[in-house]
């Protein structure tokens, strides 16, 4: 049934939020009609990019080192939110790690696993939440060897794996597991990246699964409750990692 939008029609509604509400449908019809033209790779970046957490880092005041960007990281970061050309990159790249040509978009920078800098990446986002938990008073070990923990029975193909946080708050002594994820949701599959453009959120939902597959049963059988920790590399979080975080506040 077509709605009546007349002039007369508005001025009867309630005007709590009104325009908001209104603002909210006309963006999301907007945001629609957008994901109806676009390719995959860039329905599942404007997926991701439109989600809780997408693009902080552009606009966290930069109280710390860590939160500040010269002017051509700023550039290129924005860049690659928006799946513009990246410079060097669009005019005369050089050769990856890996020996591969990557593209002008940046993306196989964020999917190689040659050069160190998923590990990086991986890292630097784990000491990050070390420290938000710390700063909310909770306690924290890291790179902790489950076959450590006392209790802990795992078969022999899960030996060497590591909870990347564990950790105890100060109020509650609910002891949690952690394990750190970042997904990019142009894959370097096909089928993958259709997958991830599917629908908001998916990569990061498909990440806390594959985590929570992992780690969920071991941490549940010691007494640990377990987050997934994951993140698209737009900033979107998981529902798990958004929740979590909000729980941290309170």
């Amino acid at each position: 049934m077509e709605e009546n939008f007349s002039t007369e029609a508005l001025i009867r509604l309630p005007n709590n939020n009104l325009q908001h509400a209104l603002s909210a449908k006309i963006h999301n019809n907007e945001y629609i009609g957008l994901l109806a033209i676009l390719s995959t790779p860039d329905k599942a970046r404007v997926r991701s990019c439109a989600g809780s957490g997408s693009g902080a880092f552009l606009s966290a005041p930069p109280f710390l080192a860590s939160c500040k960007f010269n002017n051509f990281d700023f550039v290129t970061a924005v860049q690659l939110i928006l799946g513009a050309g990246i410079g060097q990159l669009a005019s005369a790249p050089a050769p990856c790690a890996c020996g591969s040509i990557p593209d002008q978009y940046g993306q196989h920078y964020l999917n190689c696993r040659r050069g160190g800098e998923i590990i990086f990446r991986h890292n630097s986002l784990r000491e990050t939440f070390a420290t938000i938990i710390r700063s909310s008073g909770g306690r924290v070990t890291q790179e902790v060897p489950i076959s450590a923990i006392p209790g802990a029975f795992i078969n022999t193909s899960l030996h060497n794996l590591r909870f990347d946080i564990t950790a105890t708050s100060c109020a509650s002594q609910n002891i949690i597991s952690a394990d750190v994820t970042v997904i990019n949701p142009i894959s370097s599959s096909i089928s993958l990246t259709a997958h991830y453009a599917a629908w908001d959120g998916m990569a990061a939902t498909t990440a806390e699964r594959r985590k929570i597959a992992t780690y969920g049963d071991i941490s549940n059988s010691i007494g640990m409750t377990f987050i997934p920790l994951a993140l698209e590399v737009y900033g979107r979080m998981g529902r798990k990692c958004e929740n979590f975080l909000k729980s941290l506040a309170h």
